[in-house]
């Protein structure tokens, strides 16, 4: 049989290692390839590369493997991650919750010999309900922390806490709110006012703020401000418009117990306010309706500094009747003009 050229044989070498040669040509090759060296160095370099490229194959079709394993340990781990932090929330949202904002509570406290505290009340938003209550004290202070969480898995049992304390308990302070002070019950609407409470009355926004709570704007009308400080006795003027004096007349009559209220309040709550003054002005008339609390001090013996100073001071204050029921003119200093 005729040696097949070297030619022929490299030509061939690519079919044959890949087996695709019939039995004659295989025949030939391998006899060309046992006589010429350099040939059959050719075809062990092809085998070479084949086995490489299986290998390399091997390689991928593993790190593949394991790709798609990593990827579903991935998921799986994404999954339990996720389903996890859905547990929490549900544990958060209906079990343990959060600390309840202060409006939300209607709490009512009872001290008996000075040690021993009750805590009752209600919660008034319909979608929460309470979920637990912590008590921790500092100095005669007790800090109760009512949280809430949604309702479902607990029942709306309402408030109802109590904690013995080893000294004399003098004022109980729920979720950041004084419920009560000194021997009495401070009303949400006191402790609002209270929480407003502040030393200048330069501070303008912090004047607004107690305004504000107390409504001045929504029974009164709008009005502007202005404010005297450069000598004592400081004065904040809130201004309002009105037509003549017979508007004047019928404004005030309206408003006399208010403006009495209102300045009582913040001459307590504004620690160097000495004069509130109501400002009426209009086409070519002025009125101003003065609340000082010096002229309070001399007509009614009402100390509005000292009572403001404390949460249960300013409650008494706000309870007390003698100085809203019957108005004496003579408790305001009224200028008529400028």
């Amino acid at each position: 049989m005729n040696q097949l050229p070297c030619e022929v044989v490299r030509d061939l070498l690519p079919s044959y290692v890949d087996g695709l040669t019939g039995d004659i040509t295989n025949e030939l090759v391998r006899q060309h390839l046992d006589s010429c060296p350099d040939c059959l160095a050719r075809r062990t370099a092809m085998g070479a590369s084949e086995a490489m490229a299986q290998t390399d194959a091997r390689e991928i079709d593993f790190l593949k493997k394991n790709r798609r394993k990593n990827r579903r340990v991935i998921l799986w781990s994404m999954l339990g991650t996720a389903l996890l932090a859905i547990a929490l929330v549900l544990i958060y949202t209906f079990l343990i919750g959060t600390k309840a904002t202060p409006d939300i509570l209607a709490c009512r406290a009872a001290v008996e010999d000075e040690t021993r505290l009750t805590l009752t009340g209600d919660i008034t938003d319909s979608l929460h309900v309470v979920s637990g209550i912590r008590f921790r004290q500092e100095g005669g202070t007790v800090y109760a922390t009512v949280r809430t969480a949604m309702p479902g898995l607990l029942r709306g049992d309402g408030i109802n806490g109590a904690y013995t304390a080893p000294q004399k308990i003098t004022q109980v302070v729920v979720n950041g709110r004084i419920v009560w002070e000194d021997g009495i019950s401070i009303s949400p609407l006191t402790a609002r006012i209270f929480e407003t409470r502040h030393n200048y009355i330069g501070d303008m926004p912090a004047n607004m703020a107690t305004a504000q709570v107390i409504g001045i704007a929504d029974t009164l009308g709008t009005f502007t401000n202005s404010l005297e400080t450069s000598a004592r006795p400081y004065r904040w003027t809130l201004e309002f418009p009105v037509k003549d004096s017979v508007q004047t007349e019928l404004w005030e009559a309206r408003n006399a117990n208010a403006m009495l209220k209102y300045g009582v309040i913040l001459l307590a709550t504004i620690d160097n306010l000495d004069e509130v003054a109501f400002r009426l002005s209009g086409d070519g008339f002025q009125q101003v309706v003065i609340v000082s609390s010096q002229r309070l001090a001399e007509t009614l013996a009402l100390d509005v500094k000292t009572a403001g100073k404390t949460a249960a001071g300013l409650q008494r204050l706000l309870d007390s009747e003698r100085w809203q029921q019957t108005i004496d003119t003579s408790v305001f200093i009224i200028v008529n003009g400028d």
